[in-house]
């Protein structure tokens, strides 16, 4: 009896972190049944003699995300062929070392992004670009937490929260970029967090945290962001606000949007593109002229009761901001050069014909 219990300790050690008891919080939530059925399908295919197959299955397992780590790094063990173990290497790789306890995942994590309290990577001159540009974030760490995906969403929401401004500018952008568009569980740990910052003491911060929120598409934010639009001071944030409602592309947000038409100003005509951008129509909205005001904002009422419901949106992604191009300047060896660079007609002259000389 006491040799069976000292074996049974000793086996209980032995086990690793993730395949402890369920409820305990070091490792990922067990697989439903479907989910192991598939991870079990897909590591199969990684020896499949066509290379789509293997291909789409190691893809598959990366997008499964860090709950398919332990079967990953138990078939790893098992497997001779050197491409699977390359491929299973390379899942545990893009799934964030799923096959790590969540105490050494969230240390290790939290050590590559260091780097963003040193300053910050990205600015967004909301007068001639739609969406922020990164700028000196280094290559490595940003395909790190790119591979990450997902699974790195939750200790970058709680990062959000700190002290240091570069790092909720930083976190606040990664966050959009990070998160795939509509993706349900990664909007339920982050939005959230991001609707918070939208009122951050950090002019850059609420920025970003809104066009954050408009990248995942999080229909939730609609009302907080339209609220801020015609609350804030800042012409900035409040430019912020309206735009990032262009890559949220929601139905929820048109009937707001038209709704700010009425106000006029700056506030009208910048709600007036964002409409135009996100269904392709133009309906004579002039800010200058009270009669064109008001016959543009019953058009674009009318037209929403319509085809409010049925309307594809014509907004496939960012471009230059029409009313910037003919402005927009880019600095390039300290000289201010022109963005848009008509070329130079040069006369070309018929070139002469070799003569020979004559033999002596």
């Amino acid at each position: 009896m006491r040799t069976a219990l000292i074996l049974l300790l000793v086996s209980g050690l032995a086990t690793p972190a993730w395949a402890q008891d369920k409820d305990t919080p070091q490792g990922p939530q067990p697989l439903s049944k479907e989910k192991r059925d598939e991870a079990a399908l897909r590591l199969h295919q990684l020896s499949s003699s066509r290379w789509s197959v293997r291909e789409r299955a190691t893809k598959r397992l990366i997008a499964m995300g860090r709950k398919v780590g332990p079967m990953v790094a138990a078939a790893l063990k098992k497997s001779r062929d050197s491409e699977s173990q390359w491929r299973m290497r390379k899942v545990l790789s893009g799934i964030g070392q799923g096959h790590l306890d969540e105490r050494t995942f969230t240390r290790n994590l939290r050590k590559k992004i260091a780097p963003l309290a040193s300053r910050t990577y990205v600015r967004w001159s909301i007068r001639y670009q739609e969406e922020p540009r990164m700028n000196g974030m280094p290559p490595t760490l940003l395909n790190e937490l790119r591979a990450l995906g997902s699974s790195a969403v939750p200790i970058l929401a709680k990062e959000l929260q700190q002290d240091n401004e570069n790092t909720r500018i930083n976190v606040a952008y990664l966050l959009g970029d990070l998160v795939p568009p509509g993706s349900k569980e990664s909007i339920a740990q982050a939005g959230p967090v991001l609707i918070a910052a939208l009122n951050d003491r950090n002019i850059e911060v609420r920025k970003m945290a809104a066009w954050s929120l408009g990248r995942m598409r999080n229909e939730s934010a609609v009302k907080p962001l339209i609220k801020l639009a015609t609350t804030t001071p800042d012409k900035n944030v409040r430019k912020a606000m309206i735009f990032s409602l262009l890559p949220m592309r929601s139905r929820t947000s048109i009937q707001p949007l038209i709704e700010l038409l009425s106000k006029g100003g700056e506030l009208g005509w910048d709600a007036n593109w964002v409409l135009e951008k996100l269904t392709g129509r133009r309906n004579g909205y002039n800010i200058f002229r009270k009669d064109r005001l008001e016959q543009a904002v019953k058009a674009w009422q009318d037209w929403y009761d319509t085809h409010g419901k049925t309307f594809k949106f014509a907004y496939s992604g960012p471009q230059q901001n029409h009313r910037a191009k003919s402005v927009h300047i880019l600095r390039q060896g300290g000289q201010r050069v022109p963005l848009i660079v008509k070329p130079v007609k040069v006369d070309k002259q018929p070139k002469k014909k070799a003569t020979k000389k004559p033999k002596e």
